[in-house]
């Protein structure tokens, strides 16, 4: 089979916002839906790579900027209708906000099995790492050494190993999973105070496809949460034309909405721009 590369190019010039959460977090969620749920990994018959970037409050110094990239396929694009079949990918992910920086880097891989003729599940998993780094000479405070955070030790970096399972069911119509990232608890040592540590993040993921002649309606939902915090809940509906267009317009409850259109310029190409209009809540990022 032919191999194709699909690449998604996500920009948000607005807020797409992450609640007391330690994870990037996209509303564009539609466009990527591997970086989110590994079990994804391979579930088209081709090689599909995407990248993008994201920015925040523009003309604000520190402003979240997020820089992302990731391939997943299948091992074996021989068979065209295979009944089971295993997957593999990486996902990159660079995020700043203020003094802080992320990054993470991930390797993923699935395993699909053929339940009937319709539907099959998926199981997988990310291992990689997770750098976090913080940019301690750029902190202003009138007195540092007064500050418990500040005056720890002098590491400011740190690297933790990550592993994020995830399972996926779906057919042609319908689809649902769940993850769970950084589901490991590490404690962050070296940055901030003793209480710091990573948070595992669960998500669900759910949408369904709904056919008529020219025009194809995709409702779907994104709901994250983490222990000891609410849960922040999606909801998108997407209009796509023929495979060739697609318009989107979404909802993060309580917090803000957002619209997303994407456009196929080629074969196997496509690009995508997602911007938020409204913007209630201001977004937290705590360790």
């Amino acid at each position: 089979m032919r191999k194709l590369i699909l690449i998604s190019f996500i920009i948000s010039l607005l807020s797409i916002d992450l609640v007391a959460q330690q994870i990037p977090y996209y509303s564009q969620y539609t466009l990527n839906r591997f970086a989110i749920n590994p079990a994804l990994a391979g579930i088209i018959p081709c090689g599909e790579l995407t990248t993008g970037s994201r920015k925040q409050w523009t003309g604000f110094e520190g402003a979240p900027e997020t820089i992302f990239g990731s391939f997943h396929t299948r091992v074996n694009q021989d068979d065209a209708f295979p009944t089971n079949f295993h997957g593999w990918g990486v996902d990159i992910i660079s995020d700043r906000a203020g003094l802080t920086d992320y990054i993470y880097f991930k390797g993923a891989y699935a395993y699909h099995l053929k339940l009937n003729y319709d539907y099959r599940l998926s199981f997988g998993v990310f291992v990689g790492v997770h750098k976090i780094t913080i940019n301690q000479d750029e902190i202003r405070v009138a007195n540092r050494g007064g500050d418990p955070a500040l005056n720890k030790n002098e590491a400011s970096a740190i690297i933790n190993p990550e592993i994020s399972p995830g399972v996926f069911f779906y057919n042609k119509k319908f689809y649902a999973g769940i993850s769970m990232l950084q589901i490991v608890p590490i404690q962050i040592e070296g940055i901030g105070t003793e209480d710091n540590k990573l948070a595992g993040h669960f998500l669900f993921n759910a949408g369904m496809r709904l056919k008529s002649t020219s025009w194809h309606y995709v409702p779907s939902t994104l709901v994250s949460f983490s222990p000891g915090v609410g849960a922040t809940i999606d909801l998108t509906m997407t209009f796509d034309y023929l495979s060739r267009f697609s318009l989107g317009v979404g909802s993060k409850l309580f917090n803000s909405a957002y619209g997303l259109v994407t456009l196929r310029i080629a074969k196997g190409i496509t690009i995508g721009y997602s911007l938020s209009l409204i913007h209630i809540s201001e977004p937290t990022r705590p360790y």
